[in-house]
């Protein structure tokens, strides 16, 4: 249990305030190994592993995550979005995601708001490959508003 309860103090302060994603992959690749069942931890993993442009896999462990909770699933529908805008470069299908996870987190009020803001960020950079500067200017400062760490938002 205490193992458990360092990995996720050291992953978070890592990601959250270090901003070293290398660093934090060890602690959030551990938890989900401990708790392969624990969609918390698998979704620390996956967004620690698309921070790290692993894309390959982090879309192996999305593809075993058909079913979860309703605040699980909307996780997924922005991490989908993230992978169709980076590595397929499709922004249409991820401008799809991203709506779908927005609407699906929009239930869970302040709860989504931090997975609310990865969508947000990635909706103004759509905006900006479509030259569209007001969109991206609201998305963002949406997005910064929701955003519990601002430099969690996928930018490159």
């Amino acid at each position: 249990m205490l193992k458990a309860e360092a990995y996720s103090f050291l992953s978070y302060i890592f990601m959250n305030f270090e901003n070293n994603y290398l660093r934090a992959l060890p602690y959030t690749k551990g938890l989900y190994e401990l708790y392969p069942g624990n969609l918390s931890y698998k979704a620390g993993y996956i967004k620690n592993l698309l921070l790290l442009k692993e894309y390959d896999e982090a879309e192996l462990l999305m593809k075993s995550a058909n079913n979860g909770n309703r605040y699980f699933m909307a996780q997924m529908s922005i991490f989908r979005g993230i992978l169709q805008e980076k590595k397929y470069r499709n922004p249409d299908q991820a401008e799809s995601y991203y709506n779908k996870g927005i609407n699906e987190l929009s239930a869970f009020g302040y709860y989504g708001y931090d997975a609310s803001s990865w969508a947000y960020y990635g909706l103004s950079r759509l905006c900006d490959l479509r030259d569209d500067r007001q969109n991206k200017k609201t998305f963002r400062k949406t997005a910064n508003e929701m955003a519990y760490y601002r430099n969690i938002n996928f930018d490159d």
